[in-house]
């Protein structure tokens, strides 16, 4: 806990080593709530598998999540043997294409693939015998394209998932439980605030470290946002450094833009960039997924209990993204 954000974000949980070097013709589907490191884990297994010269593919949703993958990727696969191939599939031809070309398959946020996807991949694997799979996921940050309002799509895509995952042939199934991300405070704050409208219960073992405190701070006027994050940030400073700092908007609260100006006019550098250094994230949840920070700063709308699906999961990502202090910006009336 003591070293810098670069390598506390490719640290491995030891208790997940066996996961990794499971063998390559494996097939296996992670679960994992936020914290559980379960991106990490992905990274750790298809280095694994590439030092037994083994072809990967490796599967991400979108570009912003396959692009910090890669990055990191091209870091532990340094003088690799062999390969590894990078894709974001825009239909169910692409991953199969991807399947029969390598040896194993690494799909990360599989939540995201649409159902019929992964039964069109299960055919593939009923052939192909020796094919492995590794799919890492978690329920409750399911995202995609979907409007956060569009609960009958979130609904639908809960339903089908245990008949997606008994579609692959010879799939073992197995949940991460331990919480290594986040402080006891900030874990046990989003899971209190958020446990009963989530879609599926949060699984893990409350974390046993601890931090600061989550303080909450109630904003009416949302053209204060800006400076009232300026001042938050100039006392997270004396802790921590810029980039070890992020602020997340949930739900659209505010404008982009304007905030940056305002940072930027209080001294503070900012970036709507994951992989920038020096320099304070600006982002979405939904960009944000997977990563963290030390510090995050989450702004989100007013939860009415259970008002959509799409809402509270995106408040969910952003909270579960800060490891040693939170702090929550709650806009009133929204």
């Amino acid at each position: 806990m003591r070293k810098d954000q670069k390598e506390w974000e490719i640290y491995l949980h030891p208790s997940q080593k066996f996961i990794v070097e499971l063998p390559s013709d494996y097939r296996l589907a992670v679960c994992g709530s936020a914290g559980t490191g379960k991106t990490v884990c992905a990274w750790y297994r298809t280095q694994y598998l590439a030092r037994q010269k083994c072809s990967i593919g490796f599967v991400a949703p979108n570009n912003a999540i396959l692009e910090i993958s890669q990055k990191k990727l091209e870091m532990l696969l340094k003088d690799s043997p062999v390969e590894c191939y990078f894709l974001v599939p825009t239909s169910d031809n692409h991953l199969i294409q991807l399947a029969n070309s390598v040896s194993h398959l690494i799909i990360d946020e599989g939540q995201e693939l649409a159902p019929n996807w992964y039964k069109s991949l299960g055919q593939f694997y009923e052939e192909k015998k020796d094919g492995g799979v590794t799919i890492f996921y978690d329920l409750n940050q399911l995202g995609g394209n979907f409007q956060a309002g569009d609960n009958r799509r979130f609904e639908y895509r809960f339903s089908e998932w245990n008949s997606v995952m008994n579609a692959i042939p010879l799939l073992n199934r197995l949940d991460l439980y331990i919480n290594y991300r986040n402080s006891r405070e900030i874990a046990t704050f989003y899971t209190k605030m958020l446990e009963q409208n989530l879609p599926y219960p949060i699984k893990y073992e409350i974390p046993i470290f601890s931090s600061g405190e989550v303080v909450t701070h109630k904003l009416i006027d949302i053209n204060q946002l800006g400076i009232m994050i300026a001042e938050i940030t100039k006392k997270l400073h004396k802790d921590f450094s810029y980039e070890e700092i992020a602020v997340v908007l949930v739900g659209g609260v505010s404008n982009f833009d304007t905030i940056h100006q305002t940072l930027n006019k209080a001294g503070i550098p900012t970036t709507s960039k994951i992989d920038v250094t020096h320099k304070m994230l600006v982002t979405k949840s939904r960009i944000i997924r997977g990563h963290e920070r030390k510090a995050i700063i989450c702004v989100l709308p007013f939860l009415r209990e259970r008002d959509d699906v799409g809402k509270v999961i995106n408040a969910y990502v952003g909270l579960s993204r800060a490891r040693d202090r939170l702090i929550l910006i709650q806009i009133n009336g929204e």
